[in-house]
């Protein structure tokens, strides 16, 4: 027999449980959902984007973060893989401030979320100017951008010799510099 859905958690009473628990959570519907694993490819693409972007962002407002959670007015607690956020630096913080930049690397598992729901979620983050969806196998990453009021489509961008220009937060991502030193299969 199907277990029975929980009360939806409030943001407050998830962060409060969440913080107790030996594993991470995102919350999805008033509901905690364990977050699993990534690939060894995947935590390579992860942490090279995250280092390219602190090295860049040193003595700036900005800070790139690889634990922070986003909350989003639909709702939801995501853990992006990389976040930049540009607020006040306060130590304690569980979520992400003034989140600016938010980075998914995409698995086999989570492609529809990462395409249709993380995209909706982020783009309801008054403080987010980019939504980035790198592939974890080949240099190629889909950008959405903030434009005034409304989004783009998402452009693709493909192959070693590509940059993606992060001019909201002066930076920038060379394809070449995240995958470049991927060891082959």
């Amino acid at each position: 027999m199907a277990e029975a859905r929980r009360q939806a958690m409030s943001l407050d009473e998830f962060l409060s449980w969440e913080n107790e628990q030996e594993l991470r959570y995102e919350l999805v519907d008033g509901q905690p959902v364990m977050m699993t694993g990534g690939t060894a490819a995947h935590d390579y693409v992860r942490l090279e984007i995250a280092a390219s972007l602190r090295e860049q962002l040193k003595g700036k407002r900005c800070r790139a973060a690889l634990d922070l959670k986003i909350s989003c007015p639909t709702g939801n607690v995501r853990y992006p893989d990389v976040a930049v956020h540009c607020g006040p630096f306060r130590g304690q913080d569980l979520l992400a401030n003034e989140p600016r930049i938010v980075i998914e690397v995409l698995s086999n598992s989570t492609k529809a979320t990462d395409f249709l729901i993380k995209l909706r979620d982020y783009r309801s983050v008054p403080d987010v100017m980019a939504y980035l969806i790198f592939w974890q196998d080949e240099p190629r990453v889909l950008v959405h951008r903030r434009v005034g009021n409304d989004w783009n489509a998402g452009e693709e961008i493909l192959g070693m010799d590509a940059t993606i220009d992060l001019e909201m937060i002066g930076a920038s991502l060379s394809l070449q510099e995240i995958y470049g030193g991927l060891p082959e299969n």
